[in-house]
């Protein structure tokens, strides 16, 4: 009879030990799922940032890149001012590109991180002094000898910041989905 009554007594003990840790594991897995689900929305949030803002960047290079060309396909006989047409017109493509960029990474700038935000406007200070250069000496008859050397060298600083906004973009996505 001692023996039953023990046998009850722990059967209790265990029933309400198991509802404890029952009712601890589904605390435990309702913080759980909470954590997963803001880490995915942070993720989800910041990924299409990236897109966003890279894309822009994207244009912009290759505006830049189109600015200034070596070789232009035109008629021979091409005066000043179709030559400055020309050139007026990259140089409006070159702002809208450069005005969407800047619209995008002020726009997504509080989804991702501090850091990546200041290397994109390192890189926005190119694209506007390359911008305001073109403009102000591609208004010259005859533009300065170093003119074509200049473009390149702001182009080649352009895509030195974008592959180091590329790699630190790469770095956070891979460190946001666990695959560090």
């Amino acid at each position: 009879m001692a023996t039953i009554q023990v046998n009850r007594i722990r059967e209790k003990e265990r029933a309400v030990h198991t509802r404890r840790l029952e009712d601890e594991n589904r605390t435990l897995q309702a913080k759980l799922d909470k954590t997963v689900h803001v880490y995915r929305v942070q993720f989800e949030t910041e990924f299409r940032s990236f897109l966003a803002v890279w894309g822009k960047f994207a244009d912009v290079r290759g505006a830049i890149a189109g600015l200034r060309p070596h070789m232009e396909i035109g008629p021979l006989n091409a005066n000043h001012q179709e030559r400055q047409e020309r050139l007026t017109q990259r140089l409006k493509e070159l702002a809208d590109a450069i005005n969407a960029l800047k619209t995008a990474v002020y726009h997504h700038s509080p989804f991702y991180p501090e850091e990546i935000y200041k290397d994109l406007l390192n890189a926005i200070e190119v694209c506007d002094s390359t911008h305001d250069e073109v403009l102000t000496e591609g208004q010259e008859s005859e533009w300065p000898k170093d003119w074509y050397k200049r473009g390149e060298e702001q182009f080649s600083e352009l895509v030195r910041k974008g592959a180091v906004i590329s790699s630190k973009i790469r770095q956070r996505i891979e460190s946001l989905s666990g695959h560090e």
